[in-house]
């Protein structure tokens, strides 16, 4: 099977395999854009260890970080085709709210990698995390979209980031290991694109990397490599030194805050629900990392501003059950 055909069979058994489905409408004669999300289970009582000894002090100590309620988490990070098909209505909240003031409007097709597979399914980058948060806003805001999985979603439900503690738990699926793969760069390269295999560009998010399918625990696709993704959280780079083990994500519950007050308020409370202050935290590493660039413990971090070409992100779906 052709590297083509392999990645439209990844794309269809990840559809196939998907917990929530939205369908999103596009222009008169074109297929909708369908975005899937996979259920990520709570961790029990013990949690999971986050962090790792030896490679940078900002991801020290290893502590245990309890994640209290399952979530959903995209099996892709978000596609072009589908930033184009929400993108009418960004373009219509940005009008509406102050968003427009938290920099240049990304626009239809932000992304400077051009599509080689004319499938839309190259990640999206070139989006601020404030472009990336108007995305998730206008998923909740529209709950026609959500084709399958309606029944799973108790109370009210919030399409989000996911916290900096979320996205590392995902990734490693009961891993201890630098990537959910193992431990070496060979294991790397048998799931992310990175600088080693690239060619130093992003590529479609179904492209199968080397010869084997994704084998990914809970069913994530492309969590190491392609672009950097935004994470909720406000870059504090001696965060785990205040913890203790057994500590609950105490992001989730001020995010959970957050998504209340702006769906409440509507699109004017964007900029003070999100306080345009304080740098973001990105995770994942891009197609121009090196290896250790890729890991799951690696944290960086940009202004919730910036446009970057190896920037994107993955979208998060929460219920609040209270």
């Amino acid at each position: 099977m052709n590297p083509a055909a392999r990645a439209d069979a990844i794309w269809q058994a990840a559809r196939d395999a998907a917990e929530v489905i939205l369908r999103i409408p596009c222009r008169a004669g074109e297929k909708p854009a369908e975005l899937f999300l996979k259920r990520v289970p709570k961790t029990g009582p013990r949690g999971f260890r986050m962090g790792s000894r030896g490679h940078s002090w900002t991801e020290e100590p290893i502590h245990r970080v309890l994640i209290e309620q399952d979530f959903f988490l995209g099996t892709f990070a978000v596609t072009q085709a589908q930033w184009a098909a929400v993108w009418p209505e960004i373009d219509q909240f940005r009008r509406e709210s102050r968003y427009n003031r938290t920099g240049v409007p990304a626009g239809p097709s932000p992304s400077r990698q051009r599509d080689l597979s004319n499938t839309g399914r190259f990640p999206v980058e070139s989006v601020s995390w404030f472009d990336a948060i108007a995305f998730c806003y206008l998923l909740s805001r529209t709950p026609r979209w959500i084709v399958k999985g309606r029944g799973l979603l108790e109370g009210t439900y919030h399409f989000c980031l996911p916290t900096e503690a979320e996205w590392e738990y995902a990734c490693r699926a009961g891993s201890d290991a630098e990537y959910w793969s193992g431990h070496r760069e060979e294991d790397l390269a048998k799931v992310g694109w990175y600088a080693g295999n690239s060619g130093r560009r992003t590529h479609d998010a179904a492209e199968p990397v080397g010869t084997g399918a994704p084998s990914h625990a809970f069913g994530l696709i492309g969590m190491h490599g392609n672009v950097w993704e935004w994470c909720h959280d406000t870059w504090n780079a001696a965060a785990y030194r205040t913890r203790v083990d057994g500590i609950s994500d105490q992001t989730a519950t001020n995010r959970l805050q957050s998504l209340e007050e702006l769906r409440a308020i509507g699109p004017i409370a964007l900029l003070s629900a999100f306080p345009n202050r304080g740098a973001r935290v990105i995770r994942g590493g891009s197609c121009r990392g090196i290896p250790s660039a890729c890991r799951i413990a690696e944290r960086g971090w940009r202004n919730p501003r910036i446009q970057s070409s190896i920037q994107g992100f993955r979208v998060c779906l929460i219920c609040d059950r209270s």
